[in-house]
């Protein structure tokens, strides 16, 4: 998991051309050890407080709907009550459908055609993997950064982020320029059709072979 203290991160929330500075983790990292996950009601507070939780992660609510971010704040201020410092935890591959209509072009390719776009899921698909080479990467942080200055928690992490063939525009054009070639495309995965796993890259009839060059170069770039 990455662990993001608002303090390193409240500077780059100015803007995106605004440079980070390094700086170390708050002194309080190294004496609370004893962390629960999956905290996100008052009762599972209770519970973890017994427990000797000194940090919580709570999940990031949604800061489109009042209810839940009103409740998130009551919860990080009653942790505070008790002396528990809360880290709001969101996953960088996703992104809600809502972002998805503003920003198609954000989404993982997991096929080598730009008409991609314009087959989105639908509404029951709430969520869809997003590319964290497209803006969307750019834009989680900032909501992160925003989510735990509004919600006064103590910090904010994020994980999930999982090495995968992408063919968006961002991910060809950074390709290109780092390594000077094309992502490669002979390869079948299979996966949900719901762009949650990878599905069909390309036309090609063999499976991700690891042993072959391209695609090492491919996911040493990629994981990087």
């Amino acid at each position: 998991m990455f662990l993001v203290a608002v303090p390193c991160v409240a500077g780059w929330a100015q803007g995106q051309n605004s440079k980070l500075e390094a700086v170390g983790p708050p002194e309080w990292i190294w004496t609370h050890l004893n962390q629960m996950y999956g905290v996100d009601t008052p009762e599972q507070l209770e519970q973890a407080v017994q427990l000797g939780a000194q940090v919580i992660h709570p999940g990031l609510p949604d800061l489109k709907d009042p209810v839940k971010v009103e409740a998130c704040r009551k919860l990080v201020a009653a942790a505070h009550k008790h002396g528990v410092k809360v880290i709001l935890g969101g996953s960088v591959i996703y992104m809600k459908f809502d972002i998805l209509k503003e920003h198609p072009d954000w989404r993982v390719h997991w096929v080598d055609d730009p008409k991609l776009v314009e087959s989105a899921p639908g509404d029951q698909h709430p969520q869809i993997r997003a590319c964290i080479n497209s803006p969307f990467g750019d834009y989680f942080i900032d909501e992160m950064v925003k989510a735990a200055k509004e919600l006064n928690s103590d910090g904010a992490s994020f994980d999930g982020y999982h090495i995968e063939l992408c063919y968006c525009k961002y991910c060809k054009e950074n390709y290109r320029k780092a390594t000077g070639c094309e992502i490669p495309t002979d390869v079948v995965v299979t996966g949900r059709t719901d762009g949650g796993d990878l599905k069909v890259a390309g036309n090609a009839s063999k499976k991700l072979d690891l042993q072959n060059p391209e695609f090492v170069r491919y996911f040493r770039w990629r994981e990087q």
